[in-house]
């Protein structure tokens, strides 16, 4: 018998890759980004302002994630797939 080096369904391994890249995200979102804001000279609500938008896209790209991951589950799996990863694009994209 052959043996099948991609076993996992493709959405899974893209939720395995937008995890990734959605921890990866809040990490910078908690250590650099602070840092960041100051340098630019931002007053301090408008630190804070940018700081709450950057949580919320990478909960979202975290949440996305999650939800690609039980996309075999669905009846239609590439179709879900699909619109979660379009989603993701234009709603943590715009934030």
């Amino acid at each position: 018998m052959p043996r099948r080096v991609w076993t996992t369904p493709l959405s899974q391994r893209l939720a395995g890759l937008s995890g990734a890249a959605a921890v990866g995200a809040g990490a910078v979102g908690a250590h650099a980004l602070p840092k960041h804001l100051r340098s630019l000279g931002l007053s301090s609500a408008e630190r804070k302002t940018y700081t709450e938008i950057f949580g919320t896209a990478s909960r979202y790209h975290l949440l996305h994630a999650l939800l690609l991951l039980c996309a075999p589950l669905a009846r239609f799996p590439m179709a879900t797939a699909g619109l979660l990863l379009g989603g993701k694009l234009l709603f943590v994209g715009s934030l």
